[in-house]
């Protein structure tokens, strides 16, 4: 992305994905990055940004499908920024419980997104 308005360095657009799952748990969000959202640094380059809950299939699905219209149109890049969470930690010896008791407590609870998705199909 750094290189995007370069000349020589154009090749149309990109569609960029980021999958924002909550990496940085064991810090609390305020204390880990400068900005609201992984997504910030687009602010630098005049790109367009798409929040997107990553358990709302319906609204990802539109999101892409705006972004590929938008890229073919314009040929400039444009970003989709997947706010969900890791169910497990962060790798397979974390306990993501022990530095965030409270917000795993609800993510444990939560259902998958297969579950919640086909809770809305019936």
């Amino acid at each position: 992305m750094g290189l995007c308005k370069l000349p020589n360095y154009d090749i149309g657009g990109t569609i960029h994905f980021i999958t924002n799952n909550n990496v940085g748990f064991t810090t609390n969000g305020k204390d880990s990055w400068s900005s609201w959202y992984a997504s910030g640094i687009a602010n630098c380059y005049e790109v367009p940004v798409l929040h997107i809950n990553s358990f709302d299939l319906d609204s990802l699905i539109w999101a892409c499908k705006f972004a590929v219209k938008y890229w073919q149109t314009y040929q400039k890049d444009v970003l989709l920024d997947m706010i969900g969470f890791r169910k497990y930690g962060h790798n397979e010896v974390d306990e993501p419980g022990f530095t965030q008791p409270l917000m795993y407590k609800k993510i444990w609870e939560h259902d998958s997104v297969a579950t919640t998705y086909s809770k809305l199909l019936l």
